[in-house]
């Protein structure tokens, strides 16, 4: 939950422009059959993206990702 009075202050470059963006630690993430925790995440400005995205803190903590054509293979 972001709590009254915490900023938005870092710049990041999405596909729609420049958004604004708060940092984040996340307790817990599940993907399918993999749970990590304590992950670093951005949070932007309400209305930059349509979907959320899983980046490289998630991903370079796993052994193995591997995308496909028509899905992602994740492996701890």
């Amino acid at each position: 939950m972001i709590r009254s009075g915490e900023k938005f202050d870092r710049r990041v470059s999405t596909a729609n422009g420049v958004a604004r963006a708060m940092a984040v630690r996340l307790n817990r993430v599940d993907v399918e059959n993999v749970t990590l925790y304590d992950v670093e995440a951005l949070v932007l400005d309400r209305g930059k993206l349509a979907v959320n995205l899983l980046g490289m803190s998630f991903l370079r903590r796993l052994s193995r990702f591997e995308v496909r054509p028509d899905h992602i293979v994740l492996e701890r």
